[in-house]
């Protein structure tokens, strides 16, 4: 095990130093890597009793070393407090290069699978990266000879946590709220659950979870929640080979009401929130996901002492009437006038976008399969793209798509993901709601003047879709899943915007 340890470690030390598309690249290459680290590290401590929680915990590290790591370094750059009694010369430095490091990376991130400008531009690019990164590195050994400055230092740099972070994750979070870091191996599935004041994850696996089992879980979805047949006269199916590592789960969960869902590879495309009510968790378990740990840690260092407005938008093609009464009702409930209809350009979107602490969009949108950062919002005039919010500087705290498919992401490499969901995350936002299928327009509205309505009175997010879900399954005509399940919390769940 010490030479994956080592090639893990190096790939962890070098990483930043790349620039998007090769640090892209090596993540697919050592998927494998990440694979045998995990199986490795469970089978020693199911072999070896006495070194079970050291080896449970380096094998919850690697799971989380394998998902999101351009999303974590992008979201290192951006506006992260440094601890008090630091050199100021030093962190005006590291701020400049900071900055100048996060305009190279978001302008490749946003050509990703578009045609290359001129090779002398590239390498120019490549060449002042190498630069910047060089004098960062020189600032940050500077910066951190302190535990909190090396703090900061990792977070910058995007490193994945340690133990110690992690933990830190944990007791971060409300009471009742446990942590379920996911990892798919080609023979089976592994969860590692983590609650606040435990030394060492608990494991819970399933080998009837292979890779094979997840496409057939795929597609019964597609068929069953995303297809036409909303009857269920076929009864679902999709959910039984989850069942078993769900219980498993859920035995560790006395006493949680929050569970945040760290998934990796194809479980990003379960609805949570109707599994574990599927597999019989307590009904008042609100669910949320997260791209990785380290993402989780660093959006929750986002500051919610935001003075902006709120942005809503409704129906900007005039075919959604149900869209057009959410929206109107969402603004009401805000006092704020919505976008409908002809006013919801991309100009006057993207002008509210910059000064907005929350947005709420409820337009069509859609993924794009072949090239995933063109996904898109579409509007009045035009696609409000991935590519787009990507560059975008700022975007609202939390931000609501209420459209189809607007959480539905494509890999871009390794555990990568990208989609209209990251490309907010990327560019700024702390917490999102978003939707994995085509949903229909009348529940949604519903559902979503619930949320708000929750939202508005304090709820905490993760708390205001379980509320919503449960209000919208309630009315017979939309108790299937179809209508309440599509819409997941991705960032921080416990976000309140009261």
């Amino acid at each position: 095990m010490n030479a994956g340890q080592q090639a893990l470690a190096t790939l962890d030390e070098r990483l930043v130093e790349l620039p998007v598309s090769y640090r892209i690249g090596q993540q697919h290459s050592f998927s494998r890597l990440y694979e045998t680290a995990v199986i490795n590290y469970v089978e020693w401590a199911r072999a070896h009793p006495a070194d079970a929680a050291d080896s449970l915990i380096r094998a919850m590290l690697a799971c989380e070393r394998s998902k999101a790591r351009v999303l974590a370094q992008q979201l290192g750059t951006r506006d992260i407090p440094a601890p008090p009694r630091m050199d100021t010369d030093l962190l005006t430095t590291e701020k400049t290069l900071v900055a100048e490091l996060a305009t190279l990376d978001t302008v490749e991130y946003a050509t990703l699978g578009r045609p290359h400008g001129a090779a002398e531009s590239r390498v120019s690019a490549v060449r002042r990266r190498s630069e910047v990164v060089d004098a960062l590195r020189r600032t940050w050994s500077a910066l951190a000879g302190t535990e909190e400055g090396a703090d900061y230092v990792a977070l910058r740099g995007g490193a994945t946590l340690d133990w110690g972070h992690l933990q830190s994750v944990a007791r971060g979070m409300s009471e009742g709220t446990a942590v379920l870091s996911l990892f798919l191996a080609d023979d089976r599935t592994y969860g590692f659950v983590l609650r606040a004041p435990w030394d060492a994850p608990a494991l819970v696996s399933s080998d009837g979870l292979s890779a094979a089992a997840w496409k057939d879980i795929g597609r019964r979805l597609l068929r069953e929640l995303h297809g036409p047949d909303r009857s269920g006269r076929l009864g679902l199916t999709w959910h039984l080979p989850l069942k078993p590592l769900l219980r498993a789960a859920g035995s560790h969960l006395d006493g949680i009401n929050r569970v945040i869902v760290a998934p990796h590879a194809v479980a990003h495309t379960v609805p949570w929130t109707v599994a574990v009510d599927a597999a019989g968790w307590r009904p008042t378990t609100a669910i949320s996901v997260v791209p990785s740990l380290t993402t989780l840690s660093q959006v929750r260092r986002r500051d919610t002492h935001h003075t902006g407005d709120v942005l809503v938008v409704g129906d900007p093609r005039g075919d959604l009437p149900g869209a057009v009464q959410e929206a109107r009702a969402v603004a009401d409930l805000h006092s704020t006038p919505a976008l409908i209809g002809p006013q919801a350009t991309k100009t006057a979107v993207r002008a509210r976008l910059r000064h907005a602490k929350i947005a709420h969009l409820a337009t069509h949108a859609f993924f794009a399969a072949e090239s995933p950062l063109d996904s898109g919002v579409v509007l009045t005039d035009g696609v409000l793209s991935a590519r787009e919010v990507a560059t975008a500087e700022p975007v609202p705290l939390l931000v609501l798509l209420s459209g189809c498919e607007s959480g539905v992401s494509g890999r871009l490499g390794g555990d990568e993901l990208a989609g209209l969901a990251q490309a907010f995350l990327f560019s700024g936002a702390r917490s999102l709601v978003v939707s994995l299928w085509k949903v229909d327009d009348p529940a949604t509205s519903v559902f979503m003047r619930t949320l708000h309505t929750c939202v508005h009175r304090g709820d905490d997010l993760a708390g205001a879709l379980l509320a919503s879900a449960n209000h919208v399954r309630a009315s017979e005509r939309w108790c299937h899943p179809h209508y309440w399940g599509a819409f997941v919390v991705l960032g921080d769940p416990l976000l309140e915007m009261s």
